[in-house]
Protein backbone atom coordinates (compact mmCIF):
# COMPACT_ATOMS: atom_id res chain seq x y z
CA UNK A 1 0.00 0.00 0.00
CA UNK A 2 0.77 3.71 -0.41
CA UNK A 3 2.40 4.45 3.23
CA UNK A 4 1.50 8.03 3.39
CA UNK A 5 3.68 10.62 6.06
CA UNK A 6 2.70 12.66 8.61
CA UNK A 7 4.05 15.89 9.01
CA UNK A 8 3.22 18.60 12.24
CA UNK A 9 4.97 21.67 11.46
CA UNK A 10 8.50 23.03 10.08
CA UNK A 11 11.05 24.29 12.17
CA UNK A 12 12.41 27.52 11.87
CA UNK A 13 15.87 27.77 11.00
CA UNK A 14 18.67 28.94 12.98
CA UNK A 15 20.88 31.72 11.01
CA UNK A 16 22.70 30.06 8.09
CA UNK A 17 20.76 26.74 8.35
CA UNK A 18 18.47 25.61 6.01
CA UNK A 19 14.36 24.85 6.69
CA UNK A 20 13.78 21.44 8.00
CA UNK A 21 10.73 18.97 8.74
CA UNK A 22 10.83 15.90 10.99
CA UNK A 23 8.23 12.87 9.04
CA UNK A 24 6.72 10.23 10.75
CA UNK A 25 4.90 7.29 9.60
CA UNK A 26 2.03 6.89 12.30
CA UNK A 27 0.25 5.11 10.45
CA UNK A 28 1.97 1.67 9.85
CA UNK A 29 0.95 -0.95 12.79
CA UNK A 30 2.62 -4.27 10.74
CA UNK A 31 4.93 -6.68 12.28
CA UNK A 32 6.93 -6.80 9.37
CA UNK A 33 9.70 -4.64 8.89
CA UNK A 34 9.57 -2.78 5.58
CA UNK A 35 13.15 -1.97 4.19
CA UNK A 36 13.34 0.22 1.42
CA UNK A 37 9.90 1.23 1.21
CA UNK A 38 8.48 3.90 -1.23
CA UNK A 39 6.35 6.26 1.24
CA UNK A 40 4.18 9.26 -0.30
CA UNK A 41 5.53 12.61 1.18
CA UNK A 42 2.62 15.20 0.33
CA UNK A 43 3.76 18.90 0.93
CA UNK A 44 1.41 21.93 1.13
CA UNK A 45 0.90 24.99 2.75
CA UNK A 46 -1.59 23.22 4.71
CA UNK A 47 1.28 22.52 6.92
CA UNK A 48 1.94 24.50 9.48
CA UNK A 49 5.37 27.10 8.92
CA UNK A 50 5.55 25.72 5.21
CA UNK A 51 5.68 28.09 2.21
CA UNK A 52 7.21 27.47 -1.09
CA UNK A 53 9.07 30.92 -1.39
CA UNK A 54 11.20 29.37 1.48
CA UNK A 55 13.09 26.92 -1.40
CA UNK A 56 16.02 28.96 -2.93
CA UNK A 57 14.03 26.76 -6.05
CA UNK A 58 10.45 27.54 -5.99
CA UNK A 59 9.67 26.75 -9.33
CA UNK A 60 11.38 23.05 -9.36
CA UNK A 61 12.35 22.15 -5.94
CA UNK A 62 15.62 21.87 -6.65
CA UNK A 63 16.58 22.11 -3.08
CA UNK A 64 14.73 19.66 -1.54
CA UNK A 65 16.71 16.70 0.35
CA UNK A 66 15.88 14.08 2.42
CA UNK A 67 18.15 12.46 5.36
CA UNK A 68 17.54 9.45 7.84
CA UNK A 69 16.74 10.72 11.25
CA UNK A 70 20.45 10.05 12.19
CA UNK A 71 20.49 12.95 10.04
CA UNK A 72 23.67 11.19 8.28
CA UNK A 73 22.89 9.46 4.97
CA UNK A 74 21.03 10.74 2.30
CA UNK A 75 17.81 9.50 1.18
CA UNK A 76 16.54 8.89 -2.72
CA UNK A 77 13.55 10.59 -3.58
CA UNK A 78 11.42 11.51 -6.60
CA UNK A 79 9.38 14.16 -7.39
CA UNK A 80 6.10 12.50 -8.86
CA UNK A 81 4.18 16.30 -9.21
CA UNK A 82 5.39 19.59 -7.95
CA UNK A 83 2.87 22.29 -7.85
CA UNK A 84 3.53 25.52 -5.51
CA UNK A 85 0.01 26.50 -5.86
CA UNK A 86 -1.22 23.21 -4.40
CA UNK A 87 0.13 19.67 -3.22
CA UNK A 88 3.02 18.47 -4.47
CA UNK A 89 3.68 14.45 -4.12
CA UNK A 90 7.12 13.28 -3.40
CA UNK A 91 8.15 9.14 -3.25
CA UNK A 92 10.88 9.04 -0.59
CA UNK A 93 12.83 5.39 -0.20
CA UNK A 94 12.59 5.11 3.29
CA UNK A 95 15.42 2.74 4.66
CA UNK A 96 13.48 0.83 7.58
CA UNK A 97 9.78 1.42 8.49
CA UNK A 98 8.93 -0.76 11.34
CA UNK A 99 7.14 1.19 13.95
CA UNK A 100 5.33 4.49 15.05
CA UNK A 101 8.81 5.95 16.38
CA UNK A 102 10.65 5.60 12.83
CA UNK A 103 11.17 8.72 11.16
CA UNK A 104 12.97 10.84 8.45
CA UNK A 105 13.86 14.83 7.85
CA UNK A 106 13.34 17.07 4.68
CA UNK A 107 15.29 19.92 4.48
CA UNK A 108 15.05 22.96 1.92
CA UNK A 109 16.09 26.42 0.97
CA UNK A 110 20.06 25.78 0.52
CA UNK A 111 20.75 28.45 -2.06
CA UNK A 112 24.36 26.19 -2.71
CA UNK A 113 22.11 23.56 -3.57
CA UNK A 114 19.51 23.59 -5.75
CA UNK A 115 20.31 21.09 -8.41
CA UNK A 116 17.91 18.46 -7.75
CA UNK A 117 20.13 14.84 -7.27
CA UNK A 118 20.38 11.91 -9.87
CA UNK A 119 18.18 10.20 -8.06
CA UNK A 120 15.24 12.31 -8.64
CA UNK A 121 15.25 10.71 -12.44
CA UNK A 122 17.37 7.47 -12.45
CA UNK A 123 15.21 5.37 -10.66
CA UNK A 124 16.73 4.73 -7.37
CA UNK A 125 13.60 4.88 -5.37
CA UNK A 126 12.31 2.11 -6.96
CA UNK A 127 14.85 -0.37 -6.61
CA UNK A 128 13.67 -2.41 -4.37
CA UNK A 129 12.89 -5.13 -7.29
CA UNK A 130 10.09 -2.89 -8.97
CA UNK A 131 9.96 -3.85 -12.39
CA UNK A 132 7.83 -1.33 -13.74
CA UNK A 133 6.32 1.74 -12.02
CA UNK A 134 3.56 4.01 -13.97
CA UNK A 135 2.77 7.13 -12.41
CA UNK A 136 0.64 7.55 -15.52
CA UNK A 137 1.73 11.00 -15.79
CA UNK A 138 2.73 11.70 -19.36
CA UNK A 139 5.61 14.17 -21.03
CA UNK A 140 4.50 16.46 -24.26
CA UNK A 141 4.66 13.71 -26.58
CA UNK A 142 2.11 11.47 -24.28
CA UNK A 143 4.58 9.16 -23.58
CA UNK A 144 4.12 7.68 -19.93
CA UNK A 145 7.42 6.38 -18.35
CA UNK A 146 8.40 3.85 -15.71
CA UNK A 147 10.15 5.65 -13.06
CA UNK A 148 12.22 2.58 -12.38
CA UNK A 149 15.85 2.33 -13.82
CA UNK A 150 14.55 -0.39 -16.25
CA UNK A 151 12.81 1.99 -19.00
CA UNK A 152 9.76 0.38 -19.44
CA UNK A 153 8.29 3.40 -20.89
CA UNK A 154 4.26 2.90 -22.10
CA UNK A 155 5.37 4.92 -25.82
CA UNK A 156 2.86 6.55 -28.28
CA UNK A 157 3.02 3.67 -31.23
CA UNK A 158 1.82 1.38 -28.54
CA UNK A 159 -1.48 3.45 -27.62
CA UNK A 160 -4.28 2.00 -28.94
CA UNK A 161 -7.21 4.18 -29.72
CA UNK A 162 -6.82 7.46 -29.10
CA UNK A 163 -4.53 8.65 -25.96
CA UNK A 164 -5.86 8.61 -22.51
CA UNK A 165 -6.78 11.66 -20.87
CA UNK A 166 -4.47 13.07 -17.75
CA UNK A 167 -7.08 14.09 -15.08
CA UNK A 168 -6.53 14.55 -11.60
CA UNK A 169 -6.21 11.52 -9.50
CA UNK A 170 -5.80 9.99 -6.52
CA UNK A 171 -1.94 10.51 -6.01
CA UNK A 172 -0.53 13.51 -8.56
CA UNK A 173 -2.22 12.77 -11.72
CA UNK A 174 -4.00 9.84 -13.31
CA UNK A 175 -5.23 8.21 -16.63
CA UNK A 176 -8.84 8.25 -17.62
CA UNK A 177 -9.63 5.58 -20.11
CA UNK A 178 -12.87 5.68 -22.29
CA UNK A 179 -14.01 1.57 -22.86
CA UNK A 180 -11.87 2.19 -26.57
CA UNK A 181 -8.15 2.98 -25.67
CA UNK A 182 -5.06 1.57 -23.57
CA UNK A 183 -1.56 2.04 -23.36
CA UNK A 184 1.49 -0.87 -24.29
CA UNK A 185 4.34 -1.63 -23.02
CA UNK A 186 7.28 -3.42 -25.13
CA UNK A 187 8.70 -6.86 -23.53
CA UNK A 188 11.36 -6.86 -20.92
CA UNK A 189 12.24 -9.50 -18.80
CA UNK A 190 11.35 -7.56 -15.79
CA UNK A 191 7.83 -7.75 -16.59
CA UNK A 192 7.72 -11.45 -17.84
CA UNK A 193 10.38 -14.17 -17.34
CA UNK A 194 11.52 -12.36 -13.93
CA UNK A 195 7.76 -13.20 -12.91
CA UNK A 196 7.30 -16.36 -13.85
CA UNK A 197 7.48 -17.08 -10.25
CA UNK A 198 7.67 -14.08 -8.25
CA UNK A 199 5.11 -11.35 -8.63
CA UNK A 200 3.29 -8.46 -7.33
CA UNK A 201 0.76 -6.51 -9.51
CA UNK A 202 -0.70 -3.59 -8.17
CA UNK A 203 -2.96 -0.39 -9.07
CA UNK A 204 -5.59 2.43 -8.03
CA UNK A 205 -8.74 2.02 -10.25
CA UNK A 206 -11.82 3.70 -10.62
CA UNK A 207 -14.65 2.01 -12.86
CA UNK A 208 -17.18 4.44 -14.31
CA UNK A 209 -19.65 1.17 -14.36
CA UNK A 210 -20.61 -1.25 -11.56
CA UNK A 211 -17.75 -3.92 -11.67
CA UNK A 212 -20.31 -7.32 -11.63
CA UNK A 213 -19.37 -10.21 -9.86
CA UNK A 214 -20.79 -12.12 -12.44
CA UNK A 215 -19.27 -10.55 -16.01
CA UNK A 216 -16.15 -10.48 -17.31
CA UNK A 217 -16.13 -7.50 -19.79
CA UNK A 218 -13.22 -4.95 -18.52
CA UNK A 219 -10.00 -6.15 -18.44
CA UNK A 220 -7.49 -3.62 -16.73
CA UNK A 221 -4.38 -5.04 -17.46
CA UNK A 222 -2.44 -7.82 -19.42
CA UNK A 223 0.94 -9.12 -20.03
CA UNK A 224 0.11 -11.60 -23.32
CA UNK A 225 -1.82 -13.79 -21.90
CA UNK A 226 -0.04 -14.39 -18.76
CA UNK A 227 -1.00 -12.39 -15.97
CA UNK A 228 -4.05 -10.27 -15.91
CA UNK A 229 -5.97 -8.15 -13.89
CA UNK A 230 -9.83 -8.29 -14.51
CA UNK A 231 -13.52 -8.10 -14.33
CA UNK A 232 -14.80 -11.28 -12.38
CA UNK A 233 -14.54 -14.53 -14.16
CA UNK A 234 -18.24 -16.63 -13.68
CA UNK A 235 -18.75 -15.65 -10.00
CA UNK A 236 -14.97 -15.33 -9.04
CA UNK A 237 -15.65 -10.94 -8.08
CA UNK A 238 -15.35 -7.68 -9.51
CA UNK A 239 -11.54 -7.64 -9.93
CA UNK A 240 -9.41 -10.85 -10.22
CA UNK A 241 -6.00 -11.85 -10.52
CA UNK A 242 -5.60 -14.34 -13.33
CA UNK A 243 -2.56 -15.87 -13.89
CA UNK A 244 -1.70 -18.94 -17.04
CA UNK A 245 0.11 -21.99 -16.27
CA UNK A 246 -1.42 -24.09 -19.42
CA UNK A 247 -4.77 -23.48 -18.01
CA UNK A 248 -6.33 -20.45 -15.74
CA UNK A 249 -6.09 -19.96 -12.50
CA UNK A 250 -8.27 -17.30 -10.84
CA UNK A 251 -7.77 -15.20 -7.73
CA UNK A 252 -11.30 -13.18 -7.08
CA UNK A 253 -12.69 -10.86 -4.60
CA UNK A 254 -15.75 -12.77 -4.72
CA UNK A 255 -18.43 -8.90 -4.70
CA UNK A 256 -19.49 -6.54 -7.31
CA UNK A 257 -17.39 -3.34 -7.11
CA UNK A 258 -19.27 -0.21 -7.27
CA UNK A 259 -18.38 2.81 -9.89
CA UNK A 260 -16.51 6.34 -9.36
CA UNK A 261 -15.19 4.55 -6.17
CA UNK A 262 -11.53 4.17 -5.52
CA UNK A 263 -9.55 0.97 -4.98
CA UNK A 264 -6.65 -0.29 -4.31
CA UNK A 265 -6.21 -3.54 -5.80
CA UNK A 266 -3.10 -5.80 -5.40
CA UNK A 267 -2.65 -9.71 -7.22
CA UNK A 268 0.39 -11.84 -5.70
CA UNK A 269 2.18 -15.10 -6.81
CA UNK A 270 5.01 -17.19 -5.30
CA UNK A 271 5.49 -19.03 -7.76
CA UNK A 272 2.81 -21.67 -5.91
CA UNK A 273 -0.05 -19.83 -4.67
CA UNK A 274 -2.00 -16.76 -6.57
CA UNK A 275 -3.66 -14.26 -4.02
CA UNK A 276 -6.05 -11.00 -4.76
CA UNK A 277 -6.52 -7.98 -1.96
CA UNK A 278 -8.38 -5.33 -2.33
CA UNK A 279 -7.74 -1.91 -0.11
CA UNK A 280 -4.97 -3.93 1.48
CA UNK A 281 -7.07 -6.68 2.76
CA UNK A 282 -7.04 -10.47 1.95
CA UNK A 283 -9.24 -11.90 -0.45
CA UNK A 284 -8.23 -15.32 -2.04
CA UNK A 285 -5.63 -17.71 -3.07
CA UNK A 286 -5.33 -20.45 -5.86
CA UNK A 287 -3.60 -22.97 -6.43
CA UNK A 288 -1.41 -22.86 -9.69
CA UNK A 289 1.25 -25.65 -8.71
CA UNK A 290 4.37 -23.87 -10.16
CA UNK A 291 5.56 -20.96 -12.71
CA UNK A 292 3.51 -19.04 -14.58
CA UNK A 293 3.72 -19.14 -18.63
CA UNK A 294 5.63 -16.23 -19.49
CA UNK A 295 6.29 -14.60 -23.42
CA UNK A 296 7.66 -11.69 -25.72
CA UNK A 297 4.27 -9.97 -26.10
CA UNK A 298 3.21 -6.21 -24.97
CA UNK A 299 2.01 -5.16 -21.76
CA UNK A 300 -1.40 -4.13 -21.93
CA UNK A 301 -2.87 -1.17 -19.56
CA UNK A 302 -5.81 -0.53 -19.91
CA UNK A 303 -7.03 -3.34 -21.93
CA UNK A 304 -6.55 -6.82 -22.71
CA UNK A 305 -4.21 -8.35 -25.75
CA UNK A 306 -2.32 -9.07 -27.86
CA UNK A 307 -5.90 -8.15 -29.90
CA UNK A 308 -8.07 -5.92 -27.27
CA UNK A 309 -11.33 -7.05 -27.39
CA UNK A 310 -12.13 -5.93 -23.55
CA UNK A 311 -10.94 -2.67 -22.36
CA UNK A 312 -11.25 -0.74 -19.01
CA UNK A 313 -13.57 1.99 -19.05
CA UNK A 314 -13.12 4.58 -16.07
CA UNK A 315 -9.70 5.85 -14.64
CA UNK A 316 -6.21 4.17 -13.15
CA UNK A 317 -3.44 5.38 -10.93
CA UNK A 318 -0.19 4.52 -9.80
CA UNK A 319 0.10 1.07 -11.62
CA UNK A 320 3.24 -0.96 -10.56
CA UNK A 321 4.85 -4.80 -11.06
CA UNK A 322 7.36 -6.55 -9.28
CA UNK A 323 9.63 -9.75 -9.64
CA UNK A 324 8.61 -10.35 -6.08
CA UNK A 325 5.29 -11.39 -4.38
CA UNK A 326 4.81 -8.91 -1.70
CA UNK A 327 3.23 -9.29 1.45
CA UNK A 328 -0.20 -7.67 2.39
CA UNK A 329 2.38 -4.62 4.87
CA UNK A 330 3.38 -3.51 1.15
Amino acid sequence: LSLFAAILSVAAPAAGQNYRMQISFPGYSGSEALTNFPALVILSTNITGYYYDQFAAPANGGDLRFTDSNDTAQLNYEIEQWNTNGDSYIWVQVPEVAGTKEYIRASWGNAAATNPPPCTTNGAVWTNTFSGVWHLREDTNNVRYDSTASHNDAPTNLILGTAPVAEAGLIGMCNRFSGANALGVNNSAGISTAVATGLTVSLWLKSRVDLLSGNSSYRVLEKDNCYFLLQGTGASGGMNLLVKRSGNFVAGNGTTMISNQWYYVTGTFDGNMASIYLDGMYQSSTNVGGAIDSSTGILRIGSDGPAPGAYFNGWLDEVRISSVPRSSNW
